[in-house]
């Protein structure tokens, strides 16, 4: 083998069980030269912008064609195509140890084996399905950054580019309104533009928070909003803390913000502050959101040494639909989410022996207060086609009691952990998982969604009827959940406004969003739920 497919498993080397995108290759075995293709892509030149764009080009094509060799010679294998079509390689080895050989160059591998997981005779059945493949567990899924600890937008950027290749679905900006104000346009536009490349090369989320509580300066912020509209994507997203004081307070910026995500097709994310004070967050298999009482906490002992919270560890996720057409009873179904709890156990286990192997990157960011880092961190366990229309009532009730039994697990299991002696923290929280992820992997969805015209349809019996619905599922799913609400007809920022305000002091809807994208002629207004 030559020097870079060497170079390829020498990587491999250090993380047997991981799945890993091409550009993660790339950037990790060309740091150097990446990052200065990087920089000659921002560039106003455009003969340099040009040359950087082939460059960054002949570089896919070389990574890939030593990727294609290891597949080849079954070394390597692909995992799945993400994004714009990248290829994610891992291993293509047993458990064991091998002596990988050729050309005169050799490479030792070790790869433990996984134990075997309860849940795994549901995996055979497609009724359930780790999220991240085979980095599921050497993986952190969500975490949180707080921006007031950094000095600067370039320690800010690099702080996430060592925790992008770490985690397997989202990270969050806290605060980023600290940067807006303390920062010229141009290095907002940079690292927008910076990060925004990084999302989709990664194929994971990146979510910017602003918090309202924070704000002094309109025109700052929504000078950054247009700055926002400019490179966003599917997986940039923007979230607003706000409560119903600050949307009045602040009208005439919503009204602006309204017009321009209209007009540039934005969903308008908003986190009410007066229910959640946690932030909440997007990934590509849902919310995150931290626990309330535990997030308070947080916020009166805030340890600015930290780059911010791991948000999620492991997450599943359980098709009910699925699983009821292979299975009848209840208790069936209350036994499965257990089988999960007790794989989950399995898996963080797992994860406190490999400590530094799995997590040494993003520990060493926060070297001073590593376990503080960790504090809240929870497993997710997320579910897909469970509200059918004919048994909404019944399926509620039924997650309800599987969240009663599982909590009283964790604390039992924390409890015999600490009583050996070893203080792990186990965690589950529940929620539900986004049918952009759901519709590639598990059961066609059984409901509908529809679009809002206007203050109206608030008074409508089927939207009240969804509404409360939508409640008694929030009080379960403590891992957080998303309202979408699709907004057609005539968009006047004005009644957008009453019609948010109407939201914030209705009803108990801690996270929702308005989708200004037009939605399929055949929809009725039945539902308004993503």
């Amino acid at each position: 083998m030559g020097d870079i497919q060497h170079s390829i498993l020498e990587l491999f080397k250090k993380e047997p069980n991981m799945n890993i995108s091409t550009h993660e290759i790339i950037s990790r075995l060309f740091s150097s030269d990446y990052a200065s293709i990087e920089k000659k892509l921002k560039s106003t030149d455009r003969e340099e912008k040009a040359k950087a764009k082939k460059q960054k080009a002949g570089l896919h094509r070389m990574i890939l064609y030593h990727l294609n060799k290891l597949v080849d010679d079954n070394i390597l294998k692909v995992t799945s195509i993400q994004g714009k079509g990248e290829k994610v390689f891992s291993l293509n080895i047993d458990e064991g140890e091998y002596v990988i050989e050729k050309n005169r160059k050799r490479v030792f591998i070790k790869k433990t084996s996984l134990p075997s997981m309860p849940m795994e005779k549901y995996e055979s059945q497609n009724i359930l399905l780790r999220f991240g493949g085979d980095s599921w567990i050497s993986k952190l899924n969500a975490v949180l950054i707080e921006c007031e600890n950094f000095e600067s937008l370039s320690l800010l950027y690099s702080a996430m580019q060592e925790t992008i290749s770490n985690i397997n679905d989202a990270i969050a900006f806290n605060n980023f309104e600290y940067f807006i104000f303390n920062n010229p346009e141009e290095k907002i536009t940079d690292f927008i533009k910076r990060i925004a490349i990084d999302a989709e090369d990664y194929g994971r989320c990146i979510n910017i928070i602003i918090n309202f509580n924070n704000i002094h300066d309109k025109n700052k912020v929504l000078a950054f909003l247009d700055i926002f509209s400019r490179f966003r994507s599917d997986n940039l997203e923007v979230i607003f803390n706000i409560d119903d004081k600050s949307l009045h307070s602040y009208s005439d910026f919503f009204e602006k913000t309204i017009e321009l995500f209209h007009e540039k097709n934005i969903k308008l994310n908003i986190n009410n502050t007066g229910i959640s004070p946690s932030p909440c967050f997007f990934g590509q298999t849902g919310v995150y959101v931290f626990d309330r009482e535990e997030w308070e906490k947080y916020a009166q002992e805030k340890d600015d040494s930290l780059i911010g919270l791991a948000c999620a560890q492991c997450i599943v996720a359980a098709d009910v639909y699925r699983f009821f057409q292979k299975y009848k009873t209840n208790n069936e179904f209350r036994d499965f989410i257990m089988s999960i709890a007790r794989s989950l156990v399995s898996a963080n286990t797992i994860q406190r022996r490999k400590f530094i192997e799995f997590f040494g990157d993003i520990n060493k960011l926060n070297k001073s207060n590593i376990r503080g880092f960790y504090q809240y961190n929870r497993n997710y366990i997320r579910f897909w086609n469970y509200d059918w229309k004919e048994q909404k009532e019944l399926m509620i009730d039924l997650i309800k009691s599987c969240k009663e039994k599982i909590n009283e697990f964790c604390y039992d299991e924390e409890a015999v952990f600490k009583s050996c002696g070893i203080p792990i923290r186990f965690r589950i929280a529940f929620s539900s998982i986004f049918n952009n992820y759901g519709d590639e992997f598990l059961s066609k969805r059984t409901y509908a969604k529809t679009t809002l015209h206007n203050i109206n349809d608030f008074q409508k019996p089927e939207f009240n009827d969804f509404i409360k619905t939508r409640e008694k599922i929030l009080n379960v799913f403590d891992g957080g959940d998303r309202i979408r609400f699709f907004r057609a007809g005539n968009i006047y920022p004005k009644e957008i406004i009453h019609e948010l305000s109407f939201i914030l002091k209705s009803y108990n809807i801690p996270f929702f969003c308005y989708d200004f994208s037009k939605r399929e002629s055949n929809l009725t207004l039945k539902n308004f739920i993503k």
